[in-house]
């Protein structure tokens, strides 16, 4: 028998081979970073748009305004004061006097708390009417959806200020009429954006698996449906504010909107036109806090629009 016995095949490893691994160094591919939700991640951007943040505050400080405002000054906004008619903005009346002599400052907030409360409702009437009829027509399809898009294209070929000219010669230049005239033909826009966005969701494997179960077509579209378009219906909203603000103001202006003891700030707006040339204090506060208010809600709506776009989530 032979002696030969063959090489060892191990080798001495070097002193960089052989040194200590850091126990941390196994867990590399650990996810450090906190999972966040789709919402977290889009309020987290939302924080850190500096214009988004100032429309925000200015919002906020409007609303404070509308809500206490009236009563800051001391001075009711129906009470008139010959003496103290077309008064420059004074230490006590701030923002002057009409040509009744009622505080402009109490009146202002009083109109632009009319204004508001006319864009929410509006706004919720829109939402509500144009999410049930887009979501009927993307969930039926068919002859269904047919029919709804021809009418959707008919109230959509009327001119829209034809139509609000008849609905306030018919109802009245009050309140009801202006919402009934502006919420006529405004959802279509809604539900056309509802109905692209859920005809995308339609076949998805849970509307699928909750049709299976039983469920009837309302549950599918409130439980199912609509909650996946959410971020549309914020944008859907924070655009269409300011435009009913903006609508009610320029009817008010133009002699077609409220009238009589209303107040809004399209109707202080029109009053102060007339006195514009010798007292424009009486114009020019409640335009002042007309733009302010589209402009913070437009500046809002764009920092919304970036932070609920997922490709801009972080």
């Amino acid at each position: 028998m032979s002696d030969y016995q063959p090489a060892s095949t191990s080798r001495i490893l070097t002193p960089a081979e052989s040194r200590r691994v850091d126990w941390q160094q196994l867990n590399a591919e650990k996810i450090n970073r906190p999972v966040i939700t789709y919402w977290q991640g889009a309020r987290r951007w939302l924080l850190k748009n500096p214009i988004a943040v100032f429309a925000m505050i200015l919002l906020l400080v409007l609303i404070l305004l509308i809500l206490i405002g009236p009563g800051l000054s001391g001075a009711e906004y129906i009470k008139i004061n010959a003496a103290a008619k077309n008064t420059a903005p004074n230490a006590i009346y701030w923002f002057g006097t009409d040509t009744l002599g009622r505080d402009l400052w109490s009146r202002v907030w009083i109109g632009a708390r009319l204004s508001l409360l006319i864009a929410l409702a509006c706004s919720a009437i829109k939402l509500v009417v144009g999410c049930a009829y887009g979501g009927i027509m993307a969930y039926f399809g068919g002859k269904v959806d047919l029919i709804m898009m021809r009418i959707i294209e008919i109230l959509d070929s009327f001119p829209y200020l034809l139509i609000t000219l008849l609905i306030m010669m018919v109802i009245g230049k009050n309140v009801a009429g202006l919402l009934t005239a502006m919420c006529l033909t405004s959802w279509v826009s809604t539900a056309r954006q509802v109905r692209g966005q859920l005809m995308q969701l339609r076949e998805s494997e849970y509307v699928q698996a909750s049709q299976m179960l039983g469920a009837n077509p309302a549950h599918i579209i409130i439980k199912h449906l609509l909650p996946n378009t959410v971020s549309i219906l914020i944008l859907d909203l924070c655009s269409s504010i300011p435009d009913y603000i903006f609508t009610e103001a320029s009817l008010s202006f133009l002699g077609m909107g409220l009238s009589g003891d209303v107040i809004s700030l399209g109707v202080l707006i029109s009053d102060g036109k007339a006195k514009m040339q010798f007292y424009p204090f009486q114009l020019l506060f409640p335009a002042a806090v007309l733009c302010i208010a589209v402009l913070a809600f437009n500046m809002l709506g764009d920092g919304l629009r970036d932070a609920l776009d997922p490709r801009t989530i972080e």
